[in-house]
């Protein structure tokens, strides 16, 4: 574009206009304007890849405007600190379970979201539909989660032959949904915890929710890419690190 644009004022400065001249001229016109149009087409495209990586939560984009979203629902944030654009979310004390959940419900056939923790009570990753948990993620038919304690849980209930590791201060826990299988599957550190809970509804949409219970709690969350091709192996995932972590 540099180039384009010293041809372009050299020729206008030429002292001679002739007919050959003015052919140079429209041709440089039209070079500059494809130029232009070229760069206005490349922002759009970055303003729409970073609408894509942001849609999950409402990341942060910078510029302003429409971009710039929620992560987690506005009444789900109370007595949480969020820092670094909402990715990290701390409770320093409460008086029983709060409850995030994500503003964005959880698109495409598979999602991944990994969960750093950085300081635990008791702890609860999981995934809500519909509504937004009443208590806790877990706490009801259409909720199921991941406690720090080791339980699986949903509608409230510990189900038998899903216990799973405890997790801790510096672990990382996974959540998996694939809507074509119907299934939700948890993860630490990379390797599978428990059972799948399967025969998942698909008919409303899915949120990410997760719970502190007296606090402290902190955690980072990270959306991760899976690309489009069908999951083939779910008892390993890898630990996805990105920017929110």
């Amino acid at each position: 574009k540099a180039t384009v644009s010293v041809l372009y004022w050299v020729a206008r400065m030429s002292i001679v206009v002739g007919d050959s001249m003015r052919e140079i001229f429209q041709q440089l016109d039209v070079l500059v304007k494809n130029a232009s149009a070229s760069k206005a087409e490349e922002e759009a495209n970055k303003k729409l890849l970073l609408k894509e990586f942001a849609s999950y939560f409402g990341v942060e984009v910078a510029g302003g405007g429409e971009e710039n979203g929620p992560r987690w629902t506005q009444a789900s944030k109370v007595g949480w600190v969020l820092t670094n654009l909402e990715h990290t979310a701390t409770m320093s004390a409460c008086g029983g379970w709060r409850t995030l959940v994500s503003e964005q419900n959880l698109e495409g056939d598979e999602v991944f979201v990994t969960v750093k923790v950085h300081a635990l009570r008791t702890l609860a990753v999981g995934i809500s539909q519909g509504e937004e948990p009443a208590i806790f993620v877990g706490d009801s038919p259409t909720s199921w989660a991941y406690q720090s304690t080791g339980h699986m849980i949903t509608n409230g209930s510990v189900l038998d032959g899903r216990k799973a590791p405890e997790y801790h201060q510096g672990d990382t826990v996974g959540v998996l949904l694939d809507k074509r299988q119907q299934y939700i599957a948890f993860y630490k550190n990379g390797q599978m915890a428990g059972v799948p809970f399967t025969d998942i509804s698909v008919d409303k949409p899915f949120k990410l929710a997760i719970s502190c219970y007296t606090g402290p709690c902190s955690v980072s969350v990270n959306m991760c890419p899976l690309g489009s091709k069908p999951i083939e192996n779910i008892k390993t995932f890898p630990i996805c690190i990105g920017d929110g972590h």
